[in-house]
């Protein structure tokens, strides 16, 4: 990244301690007069001026940041981490043997509602059906699109 015409590198994973073992400073970013300091770092002139040095520390950048891709889409993402979604509308449907966000996916937002409402320890509420379609769409429930949103309302006064 370049930011007042100075060359910042991403600092994850492996590059990180690379950069911070070399004293790279930080960039610091000012948020509400809060200073954030990012994981960029800022090359030095030492590095610079060392084209071989420069090019080892750009390839080590991009390859921590291929790397630190990788993991992120490896990682299993759970029901409560999708919008709208927490630990207890994820314990309620474990309880109705929705465990994974595939199986939240494939089942759908209207056939979960209704297997919570069977269960019948829960009062689903339409907050509940709009916030399981937004998560399975991947959308917080305020940005819905209302198209969607209504058809869920009129669906939901249509099974009472």
């Amino acid at each position: 990244m370049i930011l007042d015409d100075l060359l910042y590198l991403r600092g994850c994973l492996f590059a990180r301690s690379y950069f911070e073992s070399a004293a790279l400073n930080r960039l610091v970013f000012r948020k509400k007069g809060i200073p954030l300091e990012l994981r960029y770092y800022l090359v030095s002139k030492q590095i610079w001026e060392n084209e071989e040095l420069l090019l080892h520390c750009i390839d080590l950048a991009y390859r921590s940041a291929i790397e630190e891709k990788t993991q992120k889409q490896s990682a299993v993402i759970r029901i409560k981490d999708l919008p709208n979604m927490n630990m207890s509308v994820e314990r309620a449907l474990g309880k109705i043997g929705i465990h994974k966000v595939d199986e939240l996916r494939e089942i759908g937002a209207k056939a979960c509602f209704l297997k919570l409402k069977q269960y019948g320890k829960f009062a689903p509420s339409i907050k509940l059906l709009i916030g399981l379609a937004g998560a399975i769409e991947g959308y917080h429930s305020a940005v819905l699109p209302a198209k969607m949103k209504q058809d869920l309302i009129n669906w939901y006064n249509s099974v009472g």
